[in-house]
């Protein structure tokens, strides 16, 4: 193992880890119960269903891409791609971040959108 290998193994743990995260508050927001942690101080919700109208669909594509991110990480460093060859290994390495990154902002951006319609 390199000096770098904790790091890897570590941060796949976490990113599948937000990714369960998001899927809890994913729950909770279709339930009604919309979770501080994603709101900016001192707002309160007004209408929890059309809050979630919104969220909900981001977030599940947002839940999925950190998944897939994360697995993709587990099965690169343990060497599952190796037979593709080292350039196309990092090709999908690039690509899953980037999947990544774009399901984060399109949910943010939903989020900021539900925030600014249902909220005070």
């Amino acid at each position: 193992m390199t000096d770098n290998s904790w790091f890897k193994i570590i941060f796949y743990a976490v990113i599948v880890g937000l990714g369960f995260y998001i899927l809890s508050l994913l729950m909770r927001i279709k339930k009604g119960d919309i979770p501080e942690a994603i709101l900016p101080p001192h707002t309160v919700v007004k209408d929890a269903d059309g809050f979630s109208k919104i969220v909900t669909p981001s977030g599940i594509l947002f839940t999925i891409l950190t998944f897939a991110f994360g697995i993709e990480g587990y099965l690169s460093y343990f060497g599952l791609f190796k037979a593709l060859g080292k350039q196309v290994n990092t090709v999908i390495d690039i690509v899953f971040v980037l999947l990544f990154f774009v399901g984060f902002f399109f949910f943010y951006g939903k989020l900021q959108e539900a925030i600014s319609k249902f909220a005070k």
